[in-house]
């Protein structure tokens, strides 16, 4: 909806408001027992909640947004809707009218509520779906109504003055009534933060838009401030003088607000896409089965009569449309294939290239990964070799379980060797915890081998590296043990 049009349709549903709303003071003053009156207001306010619903639909484009928008619409007729039996069914019965006149004032603080979970939405996408958490800013609501319902148990919202009749019609706001209030407010002000926040005020009409999202927290205000200090007043009216009843007038300040919000681009909208299919270049019109002329752009009206109309993306509407064209546009929807064409090329390339970069990955680790092994097949290759011959012929040399036990500290010297030198090779050195750990393994076989009953002493020195100084303990070891299968006497405990 263009802006003019957006600021001429809300003057005319103001002027609707003022006339329906002239129409009842002028009843209520000169005609007083009309019996249309209550109908004729209530008829007038549901057609303007109507209005605005069917709005919402056609230009909210956020779902999240449209849903919420919806459903304070519909707090909005519940809330006349009981106004409206108040007036036309209760006006005798003074119990049920102050008991429906807490449940209409119960609509406010869901209402408000509502219209700061619509504003989450702005800045998301079409499809965004509100999180859980934010559906607790609904509690205070959900105990409000019933705390408003039963005041005139406890009352938390209002008191009585006890040399009043009762019950009574004359609501004195307690301090319950001043934290829904303040709970109104804050809600309101929460909406304007996130109005602030999700559009990155300003980038036009900078006073406008940095002044405006705080217009319904100061215009509901005003107008309840009288409300307010005529309930403080022990001999006041029921109500003071107004022009608009009470509750349209702090349910059109809602919609004024977020109209006011859409004109001014905070509330992003439908642009106008009827306005645009209208003025496209290329004689579209959309037909049923029937011949039936759904959408048409404008200059094909104008088209000769039995001029060809190219049929063109039938399976993009719903079953049974068609779209013909007054222009040839077939090569659009040939280059359009082709795109699609490439797009589906490239991306099995892109898919077939993943996998080659992951192949290669995969070939060159394992390459690492062998020159690897083969450093360390090296280094120790002459220990593995000792181990193949111990483990084949266990009795030559000597004792066989002497030799069955010198296999067991090989290979605990080979499992630690290993660790140490992989681990100097990915971090570049060995700290003496390491060191350390791989020599207590060492010395925990010796003494469960019965071979020596502890490690030979080898000093440390900074200029030699820890994986050095384990070969050098393996080989003062294997000086050890070779004399002792030679059936010579070495001291290992040195």
């Amino acid at each position: 909806m263009k802006e003019r049009n957006q600021i001429k349709y809300n003057l005319i549903a103001l002027a609707f408001l003022f006339l329906v709303s002239l129409y009842r003071q002028l009843s209520l003053r000169y005609m007083p027992e009309d019996g249309l009156r209550t109908y004729i207001l209530y008829a007038g306010y549901i057609i303007l909640l109507a209005v605005w619903a069917r709005s919402i639909r056609n230009r909210i484009t956020q779902k999240n947004m449209r849903i919420f928008l919806l459903a304070e619409d519909l707090i909005m007729f519940i809330g006349l809707t009981i106004r409206f039996v108040q007036d036309t069914f209760l006006t005798e019965n003074i119990p049920a009218l102050r008991s429906t006149g807490f449940l209409a004032a119960g609509t406010f603080l869901p209402l408000f509520t509502l219209g700061l979970l619509a504003s989450a939405g702005i800045g998301q996408d079409d499809n965004y779906k509100l999180p859980r958490k934010w559906f607790l800013l609904l509690i205070p609501s959900a105990i409000t109504i019933p705390v408003l319902l039963t005041d005139d148990l406890h009352h938390i919202i209002t008191y009585i003055i006890p040399e009043e009749p009762q019950p009574n019609l004359i609501y004195h706001p307690n301090w319950g009534f001043m934290a829904v209030c303040a709970a109104v407010l804050v809600v309101v002000a929460l909406r304007v933060l996130i109005i602030y926040r999700r559009n990155n005020i300003m980038d036009s009409r900078p006073v406008l838009r940095a002044i405006i999202p705080f217009t319904e927290a100061a215009l509901q205000t005003v107008f309840y401030m009288p409300y307010i200090i005529n309930w403080m007043k022990p001999d006041a009216p029921l109500a003071p003088t107004e022009i608009i009843e009470q509750y349209a007038k702090a349910y059109y300040i809602e919609v004024i607000t977020w109209e006011i919000y859409i004109y001014l681009g905070l509330v992003p909208v439908n642009t106008g896409y009827r306005e645009i299919f209208e003025k496209s270049t290329f004689g579209l019109q959309i037909r049923t089965p029937e011949g039936e002329v759904i959408r048409s752009e404008n200059s094909i009206s104008e088209a000769v009569p039995g001029k060809e109309l190219h049929v063109f993306h039938p399976e993009k509407l719903p079953k049974g449309t068609e779209v013909l064209w007054a222009k040839d546009v077939s090569r659009i929807q040939e280059t359009i294939d082709e795109l699609n064409a490439t797009a589906e090329e490239l991306a099995q390339e892109g898919t077939l290239l993943k996998r080659e970069i992951a192949a290669r990955n995969q070939e060159t680790r394992t390459a690492v990964q062998n020159g690897i092994y083969d450093t360390l097949n090296r280094e120790i290759h002459d220990r593995i070799e000792l181990v193949k011959e111990i483990a084949e012929h266990p009795g030559e040399g000597g004792d066989r379980t002497l030799n069955m036990k010198y296999l067991l500290v090989l290979g605990t010297y080979i499992k630690r060797r290993c660790n140490l030198r992989l681990t100097e090779m990915e971090k570049g050195s060995v700290n003496l915890e390491d060191l350390e750990l791989s020599l207590r393994d060492m010395d925990h076989a010796l003494k469960a081998t019965g071979l020596m009953a502890g490690l030979p002493e080898v000093p440390l020195r900074d200029e030699v590296s820890p994986v050095r100084i384990f070969d050098e303990t393996e080989d003062r070891i294997e000086e050890v043990i070779f004399a002792q299968r030679k059936g010579g006497e070495a001291d290992g405990n040195i």
